[in-house]
Parts: C-alpha cells; structure tokens; sequence
C-alpha cells in the first residue's frame, strides 16, 4: 500500500514526538518520573486497562460526555433555529449568545451545583452548557445565509413546511451542524473533565489527579492517551458520519 504525502507526514510527526520524549526524558533536563518511556507508560496503559476501578471511571465520564453533547447539540440546534428565524428579536437576543460563548464555563459550575448537585448530573449540565453554543451561533448564522429569494420561491410553490425544511433549511444547517458539533465535542470533554478533576472521586478527571497526587506519572499520561484516543475515535466518528449525510444528502437531490 503506497502512503499519501498527508500520512508520510502524519508518521514522522508522530515518530519525531516519540523520539523529543524520549530524549528529554533521558537528557536530566526535567525531574525524573516527569517524563518516563513510552515502554513505561505502555505498561501503566496495560495496568489500567485490566484494572476495574479504571473501567469504572472510563464508564462514568463517557457517560457524562455523551449526554452532555446529546442535550448541548439538541438544545443549541433549536435555540439556533429560533434565534435565525426570530428577526431583530432574535438577532438581539443572539448577542447574549456571543457574551456567554466567550465566558469562561467553569465560572458557573458553583451555580450548576447548587441547582444539581454534586454527581454525575451537575458534570453533565455544565457540559451541555458549554457545549450548545457552537451549535446556538452557527446554526442561527446559516439560518440568516439562506438567500431570501429561495424562500420567496419556496411560498410561491405553495410548499409546506416540512418540504421547506428538507428542501431549504436541512441542507443550509448540515455543515453548520455537523461543524458545530466536532467543536462541541471538545468543549464537552473539556467541561467534564475539569469538573471530575476539581469537585468528583470518580471519573477518568479524578484518575488523573490521583495518579498526580501519588507521583504516578506514568500512569497520567497513560490516561491522557485514553483520553486522546477516546476524542479521536469520537471525532473519527463524526467526519465519518458527515461523509455518509453528504453522500445520501447528495443521492436525494438527485433522486428529486
């Protein structure tokens, strides 16, 4: 199999970082333990994986992740529709929008927590918070971009509203949603798991800051290997999700 200039390139960068870790870890430059072996962290990632207590917290926090980007992708989908079609109203209302999506997140985890408590649910509310406004910004964005004369066209043809939807609307909002939610999928494991490592005993957040708190520096950047192949797999998931909507968005246009 012949590689691609892009793969050629993503291997010798990921064959380069391998090797600057390594060296640094053997140069004396930094404190011993703080950067170890990739052998060493390999056999901690081995530790964990047959470890219960891991599983457990891996369970828990892609739980949280997962409902906190269901509930923030649902909610700022229909926020955003409602603020594209609210006119000034909702072009005023928008701007509130931008204010919270340029605020800190975590500031109102004190709030979240007095309404939810502390668990599981107060990790999940401050995610879905965070994680709605790429979606509340974008797709009132597109809803504005749609050329006024499609919709003159479209009450012309007497269509209703659910063939302007599939005909106009959907194929206006699929890249702003399917774009808005990769950015929404960070923001979520972000949210989590700070939340997890400040305020929880559970958690792969909470794994992190144990493993630190014990000096087992091996084991927490096993985790955060964890964590990278777990956003990676999810946002892999995603464009593969975006190529197949395109393909069968492209299939139903030329069906009609």
């Amino acid at each position: 199999m012949v590689l691609g200039p892009a793969m050629r390139l993503r291997i010798v960068v990921i064959v380069g970082f391998i090797a600057v870790w390594q060296a640094l870890g053997a140069s004396g430059l930094v404190y011993p333990g703080v950067a170890p072996s990739w052998l060493a962290i390999l056999a901690a990632l081995a530790k964990l994986l047959i470890s219960p207590e891991f599983w457990i917290g891996f369970s828990v926090t892609a739980f949280e992740i997962l409902a906190a980007l269901s509930i923030g992708a649902a909610a700022g989908i229909i926020i955003g529709i409602a603020l594209g079609m609210g006119g000034y109203v909702g072009r005023g209302l928008e701007r509130y929008a931008h204010y919270l999506a340029s605020t800190p997140k975590i500031v109102f985890l004190p709030l979240i927590f007095i309404l939810c408590g502390i668990g599981p649910t107060s990790k999940i509310a401050l995610g879905a918070f965070a994680c709605s406004f790429p979606l509340i910004l974008g797709v009132a964005s597109a809803m504005r971009q749609i050329p006024t004369v499609y919709l003159s066209v479209a009450r012309s043809f007497d269509l209703s509203r659910w063939q302007q939807a599939r005909m106009l609307y959907l194929p206006a909002l699929f890249r702003p949603i399917i774009t808005g939610l990769r950015i929404a999928l960070g923001i979520a494991f972000s949210a989590c798991l700070v939340a997890e490592m400040k305020f929880s005993n559970v958690g792969l957040g909470s794994l992190i800051v144990g493993s630190y708190e014990h000096s087992r520096f091996a084991e927490v950047y096993a985790v955060l290997v964890v964590i990278v192949g777990f956003a990676i797999t999810a946002s892999a998931m995603l464009a593969r999700l975006d190529r197949q909507l395109r393909l069968g968005s492209a299939k139903i246009r030329d069906f009609l």
